[in-house]
C-alpha cells in the first residue's frame, strides 16, 4: 500500500507577503457511584448529541483538499497565511532551516544544543520559535524523560537525545500550547477551565503508550494535572461483543474486538463528559487477557480516578481521526467493510467529535505493525505471562488492515495540512525504529 508519510505545510516570505511554500514529511479506594456506569448505550448515541464548539477551533488552519493520487507525498497548496497569535509561548513561525538560534546564548543552559533542538523535523513543523522557548525549562523536562528511559551505551545517548530533544518535547511543547489556547478562552464559569482532549493517533505498536504515559509526567511537571485513556479500554464488554458478532454473522471484521463498532461510544461519551464537569470520574479499563485473550471490561473497582482540578485528558487510539469512506467517497477496499464503514460514520465520529486537538502519528509503511507485534508479544512471552505466538499474531493483525487501507491515506491528507476537521493537528511519520524520518522540502 503507499507509503502514509504527512505533509505539514509551512510558511516563508517572498515578495513582502507571506505565502505557504514548504512541505515537510517526518519519520517512527473508594469510588463514587456514577449512573451512567450502570448501562451502556452503544448502539443508540446520535452523532449530533456528541458535536460541541471546540475550544481550538478558531487556530486551525485550512482543510487539506482531497487528492487522487497516492503515489507522492501530499503537498498543501499556497495560499495566503492568516496572523496567528502566541500560543503558550511557542509563537508559530515559517517553517525553514534556521543556521543558528536567534536566542542569547547566554539564556540557553549548556546540556541544550538548540541548534540541534531547532533544525529538528519536528519542531519546525510544530512552528515553535526558538525565541520563546523556554530553555532551562526545556532542558528540566528533557531531564525527566532522560531518566525515565534511560540509556546504557553510547549509541542508546545518541538515539536518547534524538527521541527526547527532536521528537518527544517538540510534540509536547506543542501539545502544551494548545492547552494553554485554550485555558485563555475560558469564560470563567466553574472553578477552573474546562479539560482539554488530546487526541493521539498511531498504530499498534508505534510508541503511543510509552509517549502518552510519559506525557502524563511532563504535564503534571508543568502543573496541568493530566491523565491517560484509550480507546482500548473503551471495548464492548465481552457479552456485548458476542452480541454484535451475532448481529453480523459471517463478518470477520466484527468478530472480536478491534475496528469501529465494537467500541462503547456511550460509555466514553459519558466519562469525558464527566471529566469535563470537573468530577473526580472513574476511568474504564479493558483486560484483554480475559477469556484467553479474547478480553473483557475490567472490574469497576479496579478502575483508576481522575485527578483533581484535571486539566488534560490524553486519548490515545490506533484508529483516531479515521473518518467513513461514506464520507470521503473512497470504494470499500473489503467486502466487510460496509459494517464497520457504517459504524465509523456514526460511534467512530462520535468519539472524533469529543477531540479538541489531534496528533498523529503514522508509519511510512503500515506493514510496521506486524513486526512491532511481534516484539511487544515477545516481551510478554519472556516475562512467562503468555502472548500470541508468530501466527497468531499474523492473523490479529490481518483483522486491522483493512481499515488503515480504508482510512489512512484520507486522514494523512487532512493533517498535512495542519488541520483536522476544523481543529489543529500535527502529523509525524515513524520509520521501522519509530523514529521521525527525512523532510522532503519543495523546490
Amino acid at each position: 500500500m503507499a507509503t502514509m508519510g504527512f505533509c505539514l505545510a509551512g510558511m516563508q516570505a517572498a515578495h513582502h507577503r507571506t505565502t505557504t511554500t514548504a512541505t515537510l514529511t517526518l519519520s517512527a479506594s473508594r469510588r463514587p457511584s456514577l449512573p451512567y456506569l450502570a448501562a451502556s448505550s452503544r448502539l443508540s448515541l446520535p452523532l449530533s448529541s456528541r458535536c460541541r464548539p471546540h475550544p481550538l477551533s478558531a487556530m486551525a488552519s485550512v482543510a487539506a483538499p482531497v487528492t487522487g493520487s497516492t503515489s507522492t507525498p501530499f503537498v498543501a497548496p499556497c495560499r495566503e497565511a492568516v496572523a496567528e497569535a502566541s500560543v503558550g509561548g511557542c509563537r508559530p513561525q515559517p517553517c525553514r532551516r534556521r543556521a543558528r538560534p536567534t536566542c542569547s546564548v547566554a539564556e540557553v543552559p549548556s546540556s541544550v544544543d538548540v541548534t540541534y533542538v531547532v533544525d529538528g523535523l519536528v519542531f519546525r513543523a510544530a512552528r515553535l520559535d526558538e525565541r520563546n522557548v523556554d530553555w532551562a525549562e526545556w532542558a528540566r523536562l528533557g531531564g525527566v524523560l532522560e531518566a525515565a528511559l534511560g540509556a546504557k551505551t553510547d549509541d542508546d545517548r545518541a538515539a536518547l537525545r534524538e527521541r527526547v530533544h527532536r521528537y518527544y518535547l517538540p510534540l509536547f511543547f506543542w501539545m502544551r500550547g494548545m492547552v494553554t489556547a485554550a485555558g485563555a478562552k475560558w469564560d470563567g464559569t466553574g472553578e477552573a477551565p474546562p479539560p482539554v482532549v488530546m487526541g493521539i493517533s498511531c498504530p499498534q505498536g508505534g510508541g503511543k503508550s510509552t509517549m502518552v504515559r510519559l506525557f502524563e509526567i511532563l504535564f503534571a511537571k508543568c502543573g496541568l494535572p493530566c491523565m491517560q485513556a484509550s480507546l482500548d479500554d473503551f471495548y464492548l464488554t465481552r457479552a456485548e461483543q458476542l452480541a454484535l458478532a451475532a448481529e453480523h454473522p459471517g463478518n470477520a471484521l466484527l468478530a472480536e474486538r478491534g475496528l469501529p463498532g465494537t467500541h462503547d461510544v456511550g460509555l466514553l461519551a459519558s466519562t469525558l463528559d464527566s471529566l469535563r464537569a470537573g468530577a473526580v470520574t472513574p476511568i474504564p479499563r479493558y483486560d484483554k487477557t480475559a477469556y484467553a485473550g479474547r478480553g473483557d471490561r475490567a472490574d469497576p473497582a479496579t478502575w483508576p480516578l481522575s485527578p483533581p482540578g484535571l486539566r488534560v485528558i490524553l486519548l490515545e487510539g490506533w484508529a483516531l481521526g479515521f473518518s467513513a469512506a461514506s464520507v470521503s467517497g473512497m470504494p470499500l477496499v473489503h467486502p466487510d467493510m460496509g459494517a464497520v464503514d457504517a459504524y465509523t460514520a456514526t460511534h467512530l465520529a462520535a468519539v472524533n467529535a469529543q477531540v479538541d486537538a489531534l496528533v498523529c502519528i503514522s508509519a511510512a509503511d503500515v506493514h510496521y505493525v506486524y513486526g512491532w507485534r511481534e516484539q511487544a508479544e515477545a516481551e510478554t512471552r519472556a516475562r512467562g505471562a503468555g502472548g500470541l505466538t508468530p501466527e497468531q499474531i499474523r492473523a490479529f493483525v490481518d483483522g486491522f488492515m483493512p481499515c488503515y487501507e480504508q482510512y489512512g491515506e484520507n486522514l494523512r491528507q487532512q493533517v498535512s495540512a495542519g488541520s483536522w476537521a476544523g481543529k489543529p493537528a500535527l502529523g509525524v511519520t515513524i520509520d521501522v525504529n519509530r523514529k521521525p524520518m527525512a523532510c522532503l522540502p519543495i523546490q
